[in-house]
């Protein structure tokens, strides 16, 4: 998908690189006469009208963003009840002391709420492990203390934990310089 938007983009911005070229060599261009005589062949009339239905079609797809967008929701609805709310950065402080060990380094904690009702949340760790060998049992009981710190703080369940070791070990290349 990424590749599609990333040539729509380059399409989008050729096309308005022609159409903008062209307004501009019609009439601020030291060349105008000749640039008018050229902008009435049909091939160029053709080039035009599709790169002036690209610029606009990429116009009304911005605006329909721009409508469409809806922010994300800084609070999380506790069992669906719009009445009591917890922010995110509640959650995320929850989150990070109870993932806190003496194995593990925090390096960020993000929670962020999702569904229509905004009832749940998706709570991001990115730790450094501080040991080498079993990483996965130590991310399942992170994952076991910040579920059950974020169900006894809310009431309910509702949050989904998922734990990132990043690498941890840092390799330094040294060479030595010698004049010979």
């Amino acid at each position: 998908m990424r590749r599609i938007e990333t040539a729509a983009h380059v399409v989008y911005l050729l096309a308005g690189l022609i159409v903008v070229g062209a307004l501009a060599s019609l009439h601020f261009g030291p060349a105008a006469a000749q640039a008018d005589a050229l902008l009435r062949t049909p091939w160029i009339h053709c080039v035009l009208a599709v790169c002036l239905v690209v610029v606009g079609l990429q116009l009304l797809a911005t605006l329909f963003r721009i409508v469409a967008d809806r922010p994300a929701p800084r609070a999380l609805r506790v069992a669906g009840n719009p009445d009591i709310e917890v922010t995110t950065d509640a959650l995320a402080s929850i989150a990070r002391v109870a993932a806190a060990d003496n194995d593990v380094m925090i390096e960020r904690v993000e929670a962020r709420v999702c569904g229509r009702s905004a009832c749940e949340a998706v709570v991001d760790i990115e730790a450094f492990a501080l040991v080498e060998h079993g990483v996965e049992g130590l991310a399942h009981r992170m994952q076991q203390r910040v579920d059950a710190a974020c169900e006894s703080y809310l009431g309910t369940p509702g949050v989904r934990v998922r734990v990132r070791f990043l690498p941890s070990k840092t390799v330094t290349v040294s060479k030595e310089v010698s004049r010979g």
